[in-house]
């Protein structure tokens, strides 16, 4: 589990700035989707585009498509990439549906449609699995 900073004011303020990225491309939304030739060539100009920032940590969500896209700054960096289960995306369907951005949207706005913490972790267990 990654370490809180709430209430560490020494690591707090040593933390410098923050680079969010979405991940690149995919071939779909399920956990395993790879990314697609385009998705692989925009991890690498992410890389170039970050590569001189002085990161020192990666933290990613453990579906496959941002481990990927962040695999080519991990490797020019030599920092490893650390899983954090709160970066997970939310499963709206094990099978691809044309309308999945609106089912998306749907999901925001409807509690009901909210996927439970159990259907994040089998997801991570799925990917580490066939890693």
């Amino acid at each position: 589990m990654a370490p809180r900073l709430a209430g560490n004011t020494a690591a707090a303020n040593n933390v410098g700035e923050l680079h969010l990225v979405r991940h690149c491309e995919a071939m779909g939304q399920s956990p395993d989707a790879a990314l697609t030739e385009e998705g692989v060539r925009q991890s690498e100009r992410l890389a170039d585009f970050l590569s001189d920032k002085g990161i020192s940590r990666i933290i990613s969500s453990p579906f496959l498509r941002a481990r990927r896209s962040a695999l080519p700054l991990s490797e020019r960096l030599g920092v490893e990439i650390e899983d954090d289960d709160r970066l997970a995306e939310r499963i709206l369907c094990a099978s691809p549906m044309s309308d999945w951005k609106e089912k998306l949207r749907d999901a925001f706005s409807d509690p009901d449609l909210r996927a439970s913490r159990a259907t994040v972790r089998a997801a991570r267990q799925r990917n580490e699995e066939s890693r």
